[in-house]
């Protein structure tokens, strides 16, 4: 039986370049990656598809978009929305820093959308986000949040690459105070599950909120990607197989969704 609280320390990992979100920007632009290329390409589709939903929904064209923790701002090279992009760090590409807790630099009532894309899972003070999340979003605004999902097989490659780690015996909506001393790259990969597992928690303590969406997905195309930021091992796959695993993860995702997710979708809609 694997723990329910895992904790690996970061010279245990056995991926590379953790955290390095520049290497792995050279390594996207240089590299021809069609695994990469076409995880990515799901991921942020589905949140495309959103965002198209939110302007048809509100004949709002030109929305405020804002991404949080955009890491190596790969949004760009899939979107031809215009996307705010923001991160703890002040990258080159990165148009204002700001923690996802906090959100300074985010006037109130500002925002229409707020992308988190694998990064809620570091998130320190989920509480806290949301009720500045409530904060800066209009009236009918959305959080689209694609984080990775602790089923069991994904769990099992945790424990045995090292790499990150997890605790499903937290709560979720700690108070945790010290956010910003924190290392912005620890995480604990159980947070979404924790969090949208239990919609009825999540209504209670926010009851302008409401979950759009709470969905399951990928397993083989996230696996073969060979990594986002840190890196590992893969085997380079034409489109087709690519195309064919993707549909058999659906197929595996619907079927055992304990066991094969490695993603969770959700959007939520701020009510008033």
């Amino acid at each position: 039986m694997l723990p329910k609280r895992f904790l690996p320390k970061p010279k245990d990992n056995k991926m590379k370049h953790e955290g390095d979100v520049i290497n792995a920007r050279k390594i996207f632009l240089k590299e021809k990656n069609n695994n990469l290329n076409f995880l990515l390409k799901t991921r942020y589709g589905w949140i495309e598809k959103h965002i198209d939903n939110y302007i048809s929904n509100t004949d709002n064209k030109y929305p405020k978009i804002i991404e949080l923790g955009c890491g190596c701002g790969f949004i760009k090279f899939f979107s031809k929305k215009k996307i705010i992009l923001t991160d703890v760090n002040k990258y080159k590409w990165v148009d204002f820093s700001t923690r996802a807790e906090d959100l300074k630099k985010i006037k109130n009532n500002s925002t229409d959308i707020l992308i988190l894309s694998h990064l809620f899972h570091h998130i320190k003070n989920i509480s806290l986000f949301f009720r500045n999340a409530i904060r800066v979003l209009k009236k009918d605004g959305i959080i689209i949040i694609h984080d990775p999902e602790l089923s069991f097989t994904f769990k099992l490659v945790i424990y045995l690459m090292k790499h990150e780690g997890y605790d499903i015996t937290a709560n979720p909506y700690y108070n945790f105070k010290g956010y910003k001393k924190a290392n912005p790259w620890a995480a604990n990969i159980a947070i979404a599950k924790l969090v949208f597992s239990d919609e009825e928690k999540f209504k209670k303590k926010f009851p302008s909120l409401k979950i759009i969406e709470n969905s399951l997905a990928d397993f083989f195309i996230f696996a073969l990607s060979g990594g986002v930021v840190a890196k590992t091992l893969k085997i380079e796959l034409p489109k087709f197989l690519l195309y064919l695993f993707h549909y058999l993860d659906i197929f595996l995702v619907t079927l055992l969704p304990s066991i094969f997710p490695w993603a969770r979708r959700v959007v939520i809609k701020k009510k008033r």
